[in-house]
Parts: C-alpha cells; sequence; structure tokens
C-alpha cells in the first residue's frame, strides 16, 4: 500500500510542479508580449494589468486619431500601435471625454489588477466631467508616477487652466528632463509661460541652474518678441555662460524694434566703448560692427587687431562695416581716419548714416569729398541711426583697397 502512496503522492506533485511550470511560463510570456501584444498578452493571463492598461490606452488613442482628418494622413503605412499610443498629437483640440468613456471598462479592470497604471489613471480622469474629481484623479496619480508622459500632460494641462505658472514650469521641466526629446513639442508652450511677466521670477529660479534643456531653450525663446523682453530682465540677473544665446538675445531685440532693451543689456554685457571712438569689436551685432564677408567685397581686423583693413574686387560694392548708434545730438561730427592702397579711389568710399529701420540715408558724402571728416547738421527725428561705410569699385577700374583706423563721433 505504501509504495502505491508514495507513487499518488509523486504523481500529484508532478502535476502541480507542470502546473506551476506552466501558469509561471505563461505569466513570463504575458509579461513580455505585454507591450508589443497586449491582446495576446491577456489570452495568456487575463490578470496582467500592464496588457490591459496598454490595450485600453491604445484603444483611446486610435480612435481620438480616427476623429481627426489631418492625423491619418502623416502615419506610416503599417504603423507600430503601441509607439503611436505613446506618440503626442493634434488632440488637444478635441473632446477627449467619448473615446475615454470607450476605455474606461478596460481601464477599470487595469487598476483592479495594477493600481499604479499611469495610463490607466489618464483614460479615468479624462472620462469625468466633474473638473474637481478630474483634477483629485490627476494629482494623486502624478505624486505615484512623474515619468509617464501622457500623465504629465494632463498635469500641465490642469496647471495652465489654473494659470499656476510656476506649476506649469515645474512640470514642463520634469517632462523635459525625462523627454528631452519632446522638447520640440514643449519648447513652445514653455515659451507662451515667459511671455507673461508673471513668470519672470518663476523662470529666473529655474533657468539659474544648469538644466539640461537650458540653453536649447534660451535659443528658442529668444526668438520671440514677447518672450525675449522678459529674457532680457533675466539675463541682466544672471549670466548663463551662452555667448551666443546672448548675441541671439540682443541681435533679436534690435530687430523686433526693442532697442533700449536691447541696448541696456548689449551695455552690460556687451564691449561698449565708454567714449564715442568705436572699437572694431563685432562680438554682439548690430551694437558692434558687422563685416562684410563675401566674394569680392571683404572686411577683417588686421593682425594688431587695431585697424580694419577691407579689399573690393572689381564689379563690387556694398557695405564694408555697419553698426546700430544712439543718435549724440542735433548737431554731431564723425571723424574717420583711413588709408587708400590708391588716394585717388577716396570718392568711391562714403560714410552713410540713415534711421534704423529705415531703407534710404538722410545722409551720404564720399571721403574724398569730407576728407574723412563729416559734419552732420540734420535732425532726422529718430533715436537710433545706422552707420556704414560703403565702397564700390566699378567694373574695368581698379580694386579698392584700404585700412580704416578708427571711427569717432563728437556733438558740436
Amino acid at each position: 500500500m505504501k509504495p502505491q502512496m508514495q507513487r499518488l503522492k509523486a504523481g500529484l506533485a508532478s502535476v502541480v510542479a507542470v502546473a506551476l511550470a506552466v501558469a509561471s511560463g505563461a505569466h513570463a510570456l504575458s509579461s513580455a508580449t505585454a507591450r508589443k501584444s497586449p491582446e495576446l498578452a491577456l489570452a495568456l493571463w487575463p490578470s496582467n494589468g500592464l496588457a490591459r492598461e496598454r490595450l485600453a490606452y491604445r484603444t483611446f488613442v486610435e480612435s481620438a486619431r480616427r476623429a481627426i482628418p489631418e492625423a491619418k494622413d502623416d502615419r506610416p503605412e503599417k504603423p507600430d500601435p503601441d509607439l503611436e499610443a505613446e506618440r503626442t498629437g493634434p488632440l488637444g483640440s478635441l473632446d477627449l471625454r467619448p473615446f475615454a468613456l470607450a476605455a474606461t471598462p478596460d481601464a477599470i479592470r487595469a487598476l483592479r489588477d495594477a493600481p499604479l497604471s499611469p495610463k490607466a489613471h489618464v483614460i479615468l480622469a479624462l472620462s469625468l466631467q466633474d473638473p474637481v474629481r478630474r483634477e483629485k484623479i490627476v494629482q494623486l496619480a502624478s505624486q505615484l508616477n512623474r515619468r509617464d508622459l501622457p500623465l504629465q500632460g494632463l498635469v500641465l494641462e490642469s496647471r495652465v487652466a489654473a494659470g499656476d505658472y510656476a506649476g506649469t514650469i515645474a512640470t514642463l521641466d520634469q517632462i523635459l528632463r525625462v523627454h528631452p526629446q519632446r522638447q520640440a513639442e514643449f519648447f513652445p508652450i514653455l515659451t507662451g509661460a515667459l511671455r507673461q511677466r508673471a513668470t519672470i521670477s518663476a523662470f529666473r529660479n529655474l533657468l539659474s541652474d544648469p538644466v539640461p534643456w537650458r540653453d536649447a531653450f534660451l535659443m528658442h525663446a529668444a526668438a520671440d518678441a514677447d518672450a525675449a523682453r522678459n529674457l532680457a530682465d533675466i539675463r541682466e540677473a544672471t549670466d548663463f555662460g551662452n555667448s551666443e544665446f546672448d548675441k541671439s538675445l540682443i541681435a533679436n531685440l534690435a530687430r523686433n524694434g526693442d532697442l533700449e532693451v536691447a541696448a541696456r543689456l548689449y551695455r552690460k554685457i556687451g564691449n561698449a566703448s565708454p567714449t564715442n571712438e568705436f572699437l572694431w569689436s563685432s562680438a554682439y551685432p548690430p551694437f558692434d560692427w558687422t563685416f562684410a564677408q563675401q566674394p569680392g567685397l571683404r572686411a577683417q581686423l588686421s593682425k594688431n587687431d587695431r585697424d580694419l583693413e577691407f579689399a573690393i574686387d572689381q564689379g563690387n560694392g556694398g557695405a564694408l562695416a555697419s553698426k546700430l548708434i544712439r543718435r549724440p545730438s542735433d548737431r554731431f561730427t564723425v571723424t574717420v581716419r583711413y588709408e587708400l592702397t590708391d588716394p585717388s579711389l577716396g570718392k568711391d568710399l562714403k560714410l552713410s548714416l540713415m534711421c534704423n529701420g529705415q531703407s534710404q540715408p538722410f545722409f551720404e558724402s564720399s571721403f574724398a569729398d569730407q576728407k574723412g571728416r563729416f559734419n552732420i547738421d540734420q535732425n532726422p527725428g529718430c533715436d537710433y541711426l545706422v552707420l556704414a561705410i560703403i565702397g564700390r569699385s566699378w567694373t574695368g577700374g581698379s580694386a579698392l583697397n584700404g585700412s580704416i583706423t578708427d571711427v569717432l563721433i563728437t556733438a558740436r
């Protein structure tokens, strides 16, 4: 009897072991396939909360995208549904509640098996009409998971809707740290927040630290006229150690017509001379010099960095050097010390002055006529002038070569 009992026990143990092995294998396979094939994962293991979440979120996103014609046209012929579900698209302009409601049963089942499922919380929140309950779910879920992009997108939406600029900036910082590849999507939102004067303090605090996305964002925001004004205030208080950004910000402010703001920032961080003698710096145009650098028309500093050397080939001409200056007074004198390889060509080198933003000069005179000394008596009615040194070498004539030692302005 004992041998039969032992064989029975051994047989039962073998059956249990096989069942456990099968179950373990099914669970492992279900886990492995949950991301790419949630349907298969659920067939293998119906209690796989991750697979149920994936299925719910994919259903939600795909049904929403089908409602947007432009979202269909740019999809590949055989898109990866999982990647599509991760991709942020033009869904923000759509009422997402009907699509969330359709996916809610699977989302609730996912939360029963995996209570921390972030995308299931997203669907549940979007399915609610009550904004208070929706906000509560979003906030509680975000405390559990700060890496999930759709969930953080809902947090961001709630911050923007509430006018919570500090919270908006903090949420965007969190998103961009975890998902740096999404800068193109979120920088416009961050720039929109920077346009508000009320956000300057929050941005100053955030950008004072070298966050990973800071330099890319600074260059992006500097191109926005409203954001650039606020960036100028922040830059006056904080040195980001980014000369390319400084150069871009000053140039864009001037281009947008914010000349006083640009000039103030230039005086703080640029190479503004304390006298009216203009150094040959080209670090921060347009307040520093812009030199011609094109075939047949070139201007560059000499080896001693004191003189501006220039060369104009036959048949070429244009501005050799130009800069933006503040009009010193109603009547002033511009003195230019120069030397030409052929002094007889002084008539082909001119001083030009025009109001910033204008296309025609209000003053233009050749170096030969004034011998490098120009008295300006006109009041053009503008505060900022573009001073340019223009040269031309005529076809069939001689090349125009020479150097300029300095340019000096004095009031009269």
